[in-house]
């Protein structure tokens, strides 16, 4: 009976010793600027000066991207400030 309780610490010691899993990165919807501007029916030229103002972040990593929430965090920036309805002027 004492092999058995020995064999099966071994196996939870061994088990918990076990490699881990590595870690996933944390995956997040993106859209590239050609998609920004179709969303914000607009033209990738203004897409573009709003990324080079700093107005909409983004990320370069091959192809420029612009992620999911700070699309949704530009819009409703400029939905609760805008009162001329429209961006392109």
């Amino acid at each position: 009976m004492l092999d058995k309780k020995m064999q099966k610490y071994a196996e939870d010691l061994l088990y918990a010793m076990r490699p881990q899993e590595p870690v996933m990165a944390v995956e997040f919807k993106s859209y590239t600027v050609a998609e920004v501007a179709k969303i914000l029916h607009t033209n990738t030229d203004r897409v573009y000066a709003l990324i080079k103002s700093g107005e909409l972040p983004s990320i370069k990593i091959g192809v420029t991207r612009i992620r999911h929430d700070v699309l949704l965090a530009f819009l409703m920036q400029h939905e609760s400030n805008n009162t001329n309805g429209g961006m392109n002027q």
